[in-house]
């Protein structure tokens, strides 16, 4: 197998500005990337802010732009924020916190023409939760694709039967846009099932079963096989790690291991 794509890791940023522990999570998969996902929580530092702290580590930093709630001035000074620190890759999101939408509130689509026009060097990605087996699920991507979007992220995900007629409606109509899948690694049924039902994303009962019969070997295995099979695939532009907000270290070891096992030439 050769390797394809890229590889990046979404962290979460630390309660408080401690760029120390925003180094040390970037850091999680040591040198098989420098491209981190940075979560935006109200809770939480901000993904901006961390972004231009690891931009200036020599990370390239994807900082996570949130629509809910907020006013169009509010995300065009978030965009001129970025612009002139030079954080140009951008992840347009909803957000996962509770907030009413006012008059002014752009949609995505909005947000991702006004980073055409306000940040125009910017690689603008978009998700998709390919869960929903709804037509407004296509048509909501497609709306985000015409308005300029490069790159598309999914939900998290266990397997790629679900994913595999987006991406090929992306390949075949959007043959510019990479999709990249989202996994994270799962080795105990009870972790699987309480991260379905945080993100409310659909559990294979084959994962279950594996992780019930051979515990968190099971785990690493399917990890294994889901990049590798991510990997070898055309349709994909890369993957994209959730990692827990500090894991034991020897868990990032394993991480980096299978990562490196399941992405080598062979």
């Amino acid at each position: 197998m050769s390797q394809a794509g890229d590889l990046s890791l979404e962290i979460t940023p630390p309660a408080a500005r401690r760029p120390a522990v925003l180094l040390r999570r970037a850091g999680a998969l040591g040198p098989l990337t420098r491209r981190i996902n940075v979560i935006q929580r109200p809770e939480r530092w901000s993904s901006l802010e961390a972004s231009i702290v690891l931009r200036g580590r020599g990370y390239e930093p994807v900082w996570h732009l949130v629509n809910r709630g907020r006013s169009a001035g509010d995300v065009e000074t978030e965009i001129a924020r970025a612009r002139e620190a030079g954080v140009d890759r951008v992840l347009c999101i909803r957000g996962e916190h509770k907030a009413e939408d006012g008059e002014d509130t752009p949609r995505i689509r909005e947000v991702v023409r006004m980073l055409a026009r306000r940040h125009p060097v910017a690689r603008v990605g978009v998700t998709l939760d390919h869960h929903r087996p709804d037509p407004r699920t296509l048509d909501n991507l497609r709306a985000k694709l015409d308005a300029g979007a490069r790159a598309v992220q999914t939900q998290v995900t266990f397997d790629l039967a679900s994913l595999q007629p987006f991406a090929e409606w992306v390949a075949r109509e959007h043959p510019g846009v990479g999709v990249t899948p989202m996994l994270m690694p799962v080795l105990s049924p009870r972790a699987a099932v309480r991260l379905a039902r945080r993100l409310s994303i659909p559990l294979p009962a084959g994962l279950v079963h594996r992780l019930e019969a051979f515990g968190p070997e099971a785990g690493w295995d399917h990890f294994r096989e889901f990049s590798a099979a991510v990997a070898r695939s055309p349709l994909y532009a890369g993957l994209a790690v959730m990692m827990p907000i500090d894991p034991e270290p020897d868990f990032s070891a394993r991480l980096r291991a299978t990562l490196a096992e399941a992405r080598s030439p062979c």
